[in-house]
């Protein structure tokens, strides 16, 4: 990973630095907060900067190590977080998200590291995906919940092994099938592929996004978040799913990536622009919808992606233009405190 390139002056990018290492916790790893995780923006930046400064370096290896915590023993996978400020004291809940995000995130670990702990890790975590949230199609369920019986905390059954779990029952699954959600999958997969050199990972992401094409794709050309639900389209779905095409064309070079990437960004920028940066969402059941700086940065890095793709500078002036629009101050707050 490379330190993401900003516009922001230097004293800006100096003080969300500090602001970011401000609020790390050296001893145990992840934030100094109640809820202990591996948090998105923050490891991929400690991605990028792992190798630039040894605070940073010293506290991801921490992070890494003591996040194997919340994977479960018995059946792998993810757990949403754990509180008290330990890595020990899981919510059990498994989202499709997190576990798509793990995956990512140790491969990457992995990569810069070699530590194959990391990368098994998310094998495991991936086994686990096609045990328990695999659907009848293509495309993974949304998430395990987190109890064997509604309102009943399973702090125990989670001690269990294989045989006494079964014996007790399997927590219910969540059998909704979100289009992000699955977009990260895409992603993880591809990164498994990466590391691995295992074909079967690559093969399951394009199987995911020809579905994907076939089963959610509208006339307008946008992407909706479930199958059958054409009142709503997300600006975070969409552009989800652009990151995941990038990512494929790159792999693969297959021209129907870029070219599908190319239409798909002309369509989230025909349907979500606004003056002010991209709105979160739009259809006939969107709620006044916000511009989300956050999405709107990630969105930036893809496009900006997109331009080297297609040589295309009109991505670039785009990306600028909308970081110009996006203010810095909500940036900056978006940064943890």
């Amino acid at each position: 990973n490379e330190p993401a390139k900003t516009n922001f002056s230097d004293p800006t990018v100096e003080k969300l630095s500090e602001n970011f290492k401000s609020n790390l916790d050296y001893e145990k790893g992840g934030y100094n907060w109640n809820h202990k995780l591996l948090d998105y923006d923050g490891i991929n930046y400690a991605f990028a900067m792992y190798h630039q400064d040894s605070l940073i370096k010293n506290w991801l290896d921490i992070t890494i190590k003591n996040s194997y915590h919340l994977i479960d023993q018995t059946w792998s996978g993810v757990y949403q977080y754990s509180t008290k400020n330990e890595w020990t004291n899981p919510h059990f809940e498994k989202l499709l998200r997190v576990q798509a995000f793990y995956i990512e995130s140790y491969t990457h670990y992995y990569g810069i590291t070699g530590d194959t702990s990391a990368l098994n890790a998310a094998i495991r975590i991936h086994a686990y995906c096609n045990r328990f949230l695999a659907s009848e199609n293509a495309l993974y369920f949304n998430s395990q919940n987190a109890d064997l019986n509604p309102g009943e905390h399973a702090a125990d059954y989670y001690q269990l092994n294989e045989t006494e779990r079964l014996a007790e029952g399997i927590p219910s699954i969540d059998k909704s099938i979100f289009l992000k959600e699955n977009a990260a999958m895409i992603k993880a997969l591809l990164y498994l592929h990466i590391a691995t050199n295992n074909d079967q990972y690559l093969n399951k992401s394009e199987e995911m996004i020809a579905y994907i094409f076939k089963n959610f794709k509208s006339k307008d050309g946008l992407f909706k978040r479930e199958i059958n639900n054409n009142k709503i389209f997300s600006f975070a779905d969409n552009s989800h799913l652009l990151d995941a095409l990038l990512l494929a064309f790159r792999i693969t070079e297959k021209s129907i990536y870029q070219t599908s990437s190319a239409e798909l960004a002309q369509n989230i920028e025909s349907n979500f622009k606004t003056e002010n940066g991209r709105i979160s969402a739009i259809g006939d059941l969107a709620l006044p919808a916000p511009i989300i700086g956050l999405d709107n940065l990630k969105y930036i890095s893809s496009i900006e992606q997109l331009a080297t793709v297609l040589a295309d500078k009109k991505w670039k002036d785009i990306a600028k233009s909308i970081f110009e629009k996006v203010e810095n101050k909500g940036i900056e707050n978006s940064a943890p405190t």
